[in-house]
């Protein structure tokens, strides 16, 4: 793995964050907290998938280690920003298996969608 697939990684998780955090605010300003929860939750692990398929995507060809790495190392950057933070929350091996799970689909979803294509 070099930098540049590490840095487009972490860029990638940086701009969902910011994402998620724009369609919060604007979610406080004319939706309930249900609504807003029904919108955000599906979106945080549909945008784990989505980034999941960009990290395969640049990831050498064949190489599906490589970007299950890449998935741990973002999965261990979110554990790490969490405990930095101080917002831990109780169920957090649960929270962090249902990221690793929506990245590995995305990784899954890329690769299958280029075999497909390439027959």
């Amino acid at each position: 793995m070099n930098f540049k697939y590490f840095s487009f990684s972490i860029s990638l998780l940086f701009v969902m964050m910011l994402v998620i955090i724009l369609i919060t605010m604007l979610g406080n300003q004319f939706l309930t907290k249900t609504q807003l929860e029904m919108i955000l939750y599906p979106l945080f692990f549909l945008s784990f998938g989505i980034i999941g398929y960009f990290i395969a995507q640049k990831a050498p060809m064949n190489q599906y280690r490589y970007a299950m790495v890449m998935a741990l190392i973002i999965v261990a950057f979110i554990a790490l920003f969490l405990d930095v933070i101080k917002q831990i929350p109780q169920q957090l091996w649960q929270l962090l298996l249902a990221i690793w799970l929506s990245l590995q689909i995305g990784i899954l979803m890329q690769y299958l969608s280029h075999k497909w294509l390439k027959k």
